[in-house]
């Protein structure tokens, strides 16, 4: 009816419309084809409006499809749009999917402030994938890899004094522990071992009432007994790494190598240290050395498929961040022997497997094992 009025704006429009409806329906090149139709007529006509709503509905089928890249194209066309046209809502306007393709932006780093105001204006919940986003605004930001720091309202929290502190201690344990339905008798055992049940339990219901009063009453849930971080709230720094070393494992083949590395940086600007630094408690300990065996997993991954694509110097960066961390990981040495053997540079192959050699013996009183010896023996051959 539109077009046999001769509204071409409200031909432009709607066609796109349609064009998302015929997605929805399963006729995708129908879809592609509609939208291409009405972003031509809001180049013609020189409408920002027309061209916003187009480049959102190809962005939110591509991110339906898995389209990464593409995704990624009509985001910033889009987003560039609507932070120039001061864009507050549109048409079909969706919090659910406005949010899932929020997040993707923050992730590829697009518009990042206009798209920071939207989410607080629109008072945004954050999709599940988000978690692994810093820069999505949270109202709470707890940082654990390093050190322990609290971020509220975009301003650090400071705190000092002994009740203040033990209120710190039971938001780490509840980090460390998950985060997610924790048990106030595990919490007691953790916090106040060798204490009476009820006298442990009082001393936890005030130490978690000085808690939410530093933190925010809304930040954590007590629901039977358990206690859990409300996830429309917090960013946890080891819910997004864990989040992320997931996905690496379970991804395989499909990410491209600069997926892959996009993951590794993402997950390298997450794990800034040990768990809460030198903290020496026993939820501490186990909960570091858990998730120091997963970065070292992530880490032979990424080295793994880069040395597979022959991204060699890439492999080898990623190997040595692992032997920096565990220096006495024979496998990341022999493995980085590997690297430079395929480049056939085995003099600084050669050189890596001195520095085994070495911190083997110093720390082990140890020599490499007889793979090792081999290898070095063959770069030997290769270099003479």
């Amino acid at each position: 009816m539109a077009e046999a009025g001769g509204a071409i704006y409200q031909t432009g429009i709607l066609r796109n419309d349609y064009g998302r409806m015929l997605y929805y329906a399963g006729d995708e090149r129908g879809a592609s084809a509609a939208i291409e139709q009405a972003l031509a007529t809001s180049r013609e006509m020189r409408s920002p409006s027309m061209e916003y709503l187009c480049y959102l509905a190809q962005a939110e089928i591509a991110m339906r499809r898995g389209e990464e890249e593409t995704c990624r194209v009509a985001l910033t066309y889009c987003l560039q749009i609507g932070r120039q046209q001061g864009y507050r809502n549109h048409t079909w306007w969706d919090a659910d999917l406005m949010a899932q393709l929020y997040a993707k932006a923050l992730e590829h780093e697009i518009e990042v402030s206009y798209v920071q105001e939207q989410i607080r204006c629109r008072e945004l919940v954050p999709p599940v994938a988000a978690e692994s986003l810093e820069t999505w605004p949270w109202k709470l930001r707890i940082h654990t890899f390093g050190r322990f720091a609290l971020v509220r309202d975009g301003k650090p929290v400071k705190f000092e004094g002994r009740t203040q502190k033990r209120a710190l201690d039971l938001l780490k344990a509840l980090v460390a522990y998950g985060g997610r339905e924790v048990s106030e008798q595990k919490l007691c055992d953790a916090l106040w071992p060798g204490t009476e049940a009820d006298d442990a339990r009082v001393s936890l219901k005030i130490t978690l009432h000085r808690l939410r009063g530093l933190i925010g009453h809304e930040a954590i849930t007590l629901r039977e007994s358990k206690l859990t971080l409300d996830t429309r709230i917090c960013w946890v720094d080891i819910w997004g790494f864990e989040r992320a070393v997931n996905r690496l494992t379970a991804t395989g083949n499909a990410l491209s190598t600069d997926g892959y590395a996009r993951l590794g940086d993402r997950m390298l600007s997450l794990y800034r240290g040990s768990f809460l630094g030198d903290d020496e408690q026993t939820f501490a300990l186990s909960t570091r050395e858990r998730l120091r065996g997963k970065w070292m997993q992530a880490i032979a991954a990424l080295a793994g498929r880069f040395q597979h694509d022959g991204a060699h110097d890439r492999a080898i960066a990623w190997y040595e961040r692992g032997i920096e961390i565990e220096p006495l990981a024979e496998s990341f040495y022999r493995s980085l022997m590997h690297a430079y053997q395929t480049l056939h540079r085995p003099a600084e192959g050669l050189g890596v497997y001195q520095r085994c050699k070495k911190i083997l013996l110093a720390q082990l009183q140890v020599s490499p094992s007889p793979e090792t010896e081999k290898l070095a023996q063959d770069l030997r051959t290769l270099g003479s």
